[in-house]
């Protein structure tokens, strides 16, 4: 983690027009041997910044948003601190999420009609919840700040490449850190039979710990709830509606997302004079487009509603 973040930070300090292209084998190699040893890739990413650095800073009592710290910082001020624990913090809601994404699953697999329907119905509320804590990015996070002096340390090299000295000397593509390597919002997809069929995506579980990305493996072998629920939909119109609950629950966490990115990355690039960062203007960290990108897979998730 502390070797992914001082890389970056190398990389980015003196802006894109002054970025090395070579990365100094005191950082790549150690970098590259600790990240094959966690099975992450060497550059920043979601499980660094945000599942790896985390602090719970009373034991006693519950881990919380007010209750947590970090162990390392990017460039910005406590407002940008704000920016990874209410990250965090949506992690947090991903746990009840899984827990009953897997309780489904069972009865799925035990072909139980009610408690399918009884647990779709509690996974969408979580799915919810898990939105609202999504949306208190807004209470301590300054979109100023964050576009200008946080996320343009965010991002990889995942066009011209870097070549890691003494591990290659080929240059090396790497994308950066990215909501869209967030294992639980893809396990989600997966349980609901959402299909985007996109290669990004697909790219960001690269960029996941490995059992998470093995998790997701064993979920799209196992899971066929949208297959359950059409099955058994002619008699059962609680099923249906529970399902497309759940679906629209996702779709409405797309939505917020959209709102997240156009408040701290559209409106500020807008007022923006051209300076040291212009690579980010159009693409995420992870190297998408923005808008277009989160409408289609918005979009491509309502019409999965049954």
């Amino acid at each position: 983690m502390l070797y992914s973040i001082v890389t970056n930070s190398y990389v980015w300090q003196d802006g894109e027009f002054q970025a090395p292209k070579v990365l100094p084998k005191q950082l790549a190699m150690p970098l590259t041997d600790l990240s094959r040893k966690v099975e992450l890739p060497p550059v920043v990413c979601h499980a660094s910044l945000v599942l790896a650095n985390i602090i719970h800073i009373d034991q006693s009592k519950p881990l919380e948003l007010g209750n947590m710290s970090l162990k390392y910082s990017l460039p910005g001020d406590k407002s940008c601190d704000w920016f990874f624990l209410a990250t965090g913090n949506v992690e947090l809601k991903i746990l009840p999420v899984l827990k009953t994404l897997l309780e489904c699953q069972w009865s799925v697999e035990q072909k139980h009609v009610n408690e399918v329907t009884s647990c779709l119905c509690e996974l969408a509320n979580h799915i919810d919840d898990l939105t609202a804590a999504f949306m208190r990015m807004h209470e301590g996070l300054d979109a100023d700040k964050f576009y200008h002096e946080l996320r343009p340390y965010l991002g990889g090299w995942d066009k011209i490449g870097m070549i890691y000295e003494g591990v290659s000397d080929r240059p090396i593509k790497m994308t950066g850190g990215s909501a869209a390597q967030c294992t639980g919002i893809q396990a989600i997809d997966i349980f609901l039979q959402v299909q985007h069929n996109s290669k990004f995506l697909l790219n960001m579980r690269n960029y996941m710990p490995g059992v998470h990305k093995r998790f997701l493996l064993h979920l799209e072998n196992i899971c066929r709830t949208r297959d359950f629920v059409e099955h058994n939909s002619r008699d059962n119109e609680d099923l249906v509606m529970a399902y497309n609950k759940c679906v629209e629950a996702v779709a409405n966490l797309r939505t917020n997302h959209i709102q997240i990115v156009a408040k701290y990355i559209l409106i500020p690039k807008s007022q923006k004079q051209n300076g040291d960062f212009q690579r980010l203007d159009n693409v995420g960290t992870g190297g998408q487009d923005l808008i277009p990108f989160l409408k289609k897979l918005r979009n491509l998730t309502r019409s999965f509603l049954l």
